[in-house]
């Protein structure tokens, strides 16, 4: 078996990979570990050509079982692809050894197969043990969820901790929610608007779409409309529901651009497809008085009806009132648009 292995480490350092290969095997063959990793290695790392995959993803599966963590966490991505709960085996594997990446990936796993109003299971637990590794995203994603409060109690002092470390790592999110933090403060956690400044720049600098959002509202605190109105476009054109409004609050009364009413109600229509309620809202407005738009009573009874539903008074009045202007049938019609728009919206779920 040493001679084997050692025959197969010339072959594999003389990249003569098939006569590696053939070496490998025969003291894998022999019961030697090293070789079922060294086979799984070579597999993953493209240079086993003459092996066919599902020996290769064999031999990895031996490396797993010998505990070969790096085996663990390419099976792992390997069969992510597919709804396979080896993927999951090996990542907890993986994670049991202290792997932060397996751990930060556990955490994902956990947090998406959690419903929003629940406790994500392990999932804070993974992120923790990865974060205090080091492992940049799994403090960024601890720190929010500290910040967030909706899986465990709002802990601003913690989250702090948490986003600045990953954010002093050039984690865009993490400077984005770090920013958030600063701006508003909380119990434990000064209110610092020039931190907040500079760490949303950074993140906007960086193309992180929220943080363009919000550096163009911060902009928009200190009166410098102009900048506001860049940073917003920025984030629109990427699709930020509340970038894509401000800017068109800011078409509509001409601050900080050309005022634009048709425009702004481009950026209106896009928001509120999007779900965001004041665009909404808004929009119902716009069909109401036919401004930017033309006036058409129906849809503005559609989206007073979408906005209210959602909670939003001035809208539910606003509806009552279109009613007032509109006869059985063409009541009937707005509501038949929204719920067709409401059924648009809902997410597909597609059985494999």
């Amino acid at each position: 078996m040493p001679a084997q292995l050692a025959l197969a480490r010339l072959s594999e350092d003389n990249a003569q990979d098939q006569q590696a290969i053939s070496w490998y095997e025969q003291a894998a063959q022999a019961g030697a570990v090293e070789a079922v990793q060294a086979l799984s290695r070579l597999y993953f790392s493209g240079r086993a050509s003459a092996m066919d995959r599902l020996t290769g993803v064999q031999w990895a599966m031996k490396a797993a079982q010998s505990g070969d963590v790096s085996a663990m966490m390419k099976l792992a991505s390997l069969l992510d692809a597919s709804p396979h709960s080896l993927a999951v085996t090996y990542l907890e594997l993986a994670a049991a050894q202290d792997w932060p990446e397996a751990q930060y990936q556990m955490g994902l796993h956990l947090q998406s197969q959690t419903e929003s109003t629940l406790a994500p299971g392990g999932a804070i637990d993974y992120f923790q043990r990865a974060a205090e590794q080091g492992h940049v995203l799994a403090q960024s994603a601890l720190g929010a969820i500290y910040l967030d409060g909706r899986w465990i109690a709002r802990n601003p002092v913690q989250a702090l901790l948490w986003l600045e470390k990953a954010a002093q790592q050039d984690d865009a999110k993490a400077q984005w929610n770090l920013a958030l933090l600063l701006i508003s403060g909380s119990t434990g956690v000064k209110k610092d608007l020039k931190q907040a400044f500079v760490w949303c720049q950074k993140a906007a600098n960086s193309g992180f779409t929220p943080a363009q959002a919000t550096f163009g509202t911060l902009h928009a605190r200190i009166r410098k409309l102009e900048e506001a109105v860049r940073w917003w476009q920025m984030a629109a054109e990427k699709g930020d529901s509340e970038a894509q409004y401000n800017l068109a609050m800011a078409l509509s009364k001409g601050q900080g651009a050309m005022q634009s009413l048709p425009l702004a109600f481009e950026w209106f229509i896009k928001a509120a497809e999007q779900g965001l309620v004041p665009a909404q809202s808004k929009v119902g407005l716009l069909y109401a008085t036919g401004e930017g738009v033309a006036a058409d009573l129906i849809e503005a009874y559609k989206w007073f009806l979408i906005a209210a539903d959602k909670g939003d008074a001035a809208a539910k009045t606003n509806a009552q009132r279109s009613e007032t202007q509109l006869d059985v049938m063409h009541i009937a019609e707005a509501r038949r648009r929204v719920k067709f728009w409401m059924v648009s919206k809902v997410p597909v779920q597609l059985k494999g």
